[in-house]
């Protein structure tokens, strides 16, 4: 049988959340064996000018996003205006005995939609 391992993978982790955040190495000794643990990266140090570069990047990419979207809008609106146009001059096309054709088809397919109860036995 293996002998278990000195340490868990959870406090492990635990360990890296801490020496990550802090910036610190976390040392830990167990049986006679030290567990060091590291920061992958120095700690990001936030200043003032950090923050309002962040501030004003953020600010652009804001922005540039409203302006994508209220363009995708307006293309939207352009679609359905064309749409509605080009539908209503097919309509306005169609004789009156089309208009009765599609105003029956319509007509018996919603009735065809319709369920179908059954009678219970009595």
């Amino acid at each position: 049988m293996t002998r278990p391992a000195l340490i868990r993978q959870a406090d492990l982790k635990r360990m890296a959340a801490v020496a990550n955040s802090e910036g610190v190495t976390v040392e830990l000794e167990l049986e006679g064996a030290i567990v060091r643990v590291m920061p992958f990266q120095p700690p990001q140090v936030s200043t003032e000018e950090s923050g309002e570069a962040e501030l004003a990047r953020w600010m652009a990419n804001n922005e540039a996003r409203k302006q994508r979207e209220a363009k995708a809008a307006a293309d939207v609106r352009t679609q359905r205006a064309v749409r509605a146009r080009t539908a209503d001059s097919a309509r306005a096309e169609m004789s009156e005995a089309d208009r009765i054709r599609e105003r029956l088809a319509v007509e018996s397919f919603s009735a065809r939609k319709q369920p179908h109860r059954r009678k219970k036995p009595q």
